[in-house]
């Protein structure tokens, strides 16, 4: 497989403060790719800069070749690099339906082929059957999976989630992890960040760890849940970090 998005030695200051150091990593095409690490670890920073939101005080992000270092969100969305973000931002007063056609409204299409289009992914992430309710009268989770229609509705070649599954139950998460296999099987090759530690052991092909702005593991799921300097970093955190310290572990036996 080829890479798709590259991440050179990729370094974010803010003053005297390293959030990123030096982080370097690829993903393949096809693949589904985890960016894990305890809380302040570098992770949404690293997104921000892979998708023009930062720029990086030092090194580069490829995306199909292409430097991403000084081209504009709507740019990089433009080159087929689309994301969604932790938090929700639909339209509470408008309908599910209506916000995602609001999402649709730059593409050249008419009024039937966008509104057919809305239907197709309203379907895709299991919302159809909500589209004319209100967006704020949707569960967390399922505001969430707006997001996501939002973000495929741009087309994408690679899709970056940003915690996809925060707020959401057990049973919520099963769907969404469907989902995700869902969009890879369409051909998108996705990056996640997530903390729900079975549910990234479960998805994903590789997974990316950093602490302190630093990788310090990179490897297949197996290989990563008995790694000591990632168990090291999670126990080190505190009682939050030590429980998905723990999930890791639980993860590795399940």
């Amino acid at each position: 497989m080829s890479t798709i998005l590259s991440v050179e030695h990729v370094g974010v200051r803010f003053g005297g403060l390293v959030a990123i150091a030096d982080l370097h990593f690829e993903v393949r095409e096809g693949e589904i790719v985890s960016l894990i690490g305890p809380n302040g670890a570098g992770k949404t920073t690293a997104f921000n800069v892979m998708t023009g939101f930062l720029k990086p005080s030092q090194g580069d992000v490829r995306f199909k070749g292409t430097s991403l270092r000084n081209l504009s969100p709507h740019a990089i969305t433009r080159l087929g690099l689309a994301r969604t973000f932790q938090r929700t931002s639909v339209f509470p007063n408008d309908t599910v339906f209506d916000n995602v056609m609001i999402g649709l409204h730059q593409q050249s299409a008419g009024e039937t082929q966008l509104r057919d289009r809305t239907e197709a992914l309203l379907d895709w992430v299991g919302l159809g059957h909500r589209a004319q309710e209100k967006a704020g009268s949707l569960a967390y989770g399922e505001q969430r999976l707006v997001g996501v229609a939002l973000a495929l509705a741009t087309e994408p070649a690679m899709l970056l989630l940003d915690e996809p599954v925060s707020g959401m139950n057990a049973s919520e998460t099963r769907i969404f992890v469907r989902l995700i296999r869902q969009i890879r099987e369409r051909g998108i090759t996705i990056l996640l960040v997530e903390h729900d530690m079975p549910m990234v052991m479960e998805v994903s092909d590789r997974i990316v760890v950093l602490n302190y702005g630093r990788l310090i593991a990179e490897g297949p799921p197996d290989r990563i849940r008995t790694d000591p300097a990632v168990i090291e970093a999670y126990l080190g955190q505190g009682s939050a970090a030590r429980q998905a310290a723990a999930s890791v572990q639980e993860a590795a036996h399940a």
